[in-house]
């Protein structure tokens, strides 16, 4: 009968310290100036480039708990943990190599999906949750940032409210 091959436990050494410089000076200078440049109205589409912020945030955080889950000081590794993660900056990547596709069109398209999905949430817990005391600032603080929201990507009066007509 054949023999399995032996299951590896150790861990393999990652050199996260040559990578973890050169990456946060990258990503500091794209934060430096995709901030100041949106403001100033030099980088076109605007929704696009807020986007691009956005998920550049998202992968250093992410990066940031995958170094933290596979530290060596740790006693025990978190591997699952860890690569559950990794696939989520790979999912970060999908959407911004989408959104590179056709940055003005895909991102308005994000935008609208993003605020369906957040509206048609507030009014599943406005269902649930109107009648309690406790609950009733929150829903009305989350109504007031959804309809700002709404004016800032021009939805019409109708799809603000009817979120599901998106």
């Amino acid at each position: 009968m054949a023999e399995y091959p032996k299951w590896n436990y150790e861990a393999p050494h990652i050199p996260f310290e040559l990578i973890n410089k050169p990456l946060m000076v990258v990503v500091e200078f794209y934060k430096e100036h995709v901030g100041r440049d949106v403001s100033g109205g030099r980088l076109k589409p605007t929704e696009y480039w807020f986007l691009m912020h956005g998920f550049l945030i998202s992968a250093v955080q992410s990066y940031a708990a995958i170094r933290i889950l596979l530290a060596e000081k740790r006693p025990q590794r978190l591997m699952l943990q860890a690569a559950i993660l990794s696939r989520s900056l790979l999912e970060t990547l999908a959407n911004v190599l989408a959104l590179s596709e056709a940055p003005k069109k895909r991102s308005r398209i994000l935008l609208r999906e993003s605020f369906r999905n957040q509206a048609l949430r507030l009014l599943n817990w406005h269902q649930r949750f109107h009648h309690e005391d406790k609950w009733k600032g929150y829903l009305q603080v989350h109504a007031k940032c959804l309809k700002q929201w709404a004016r800032e990507i021009h939805l019409s009066r109708s799809a603000e409210k009817n979120p599901g007509s998106i």
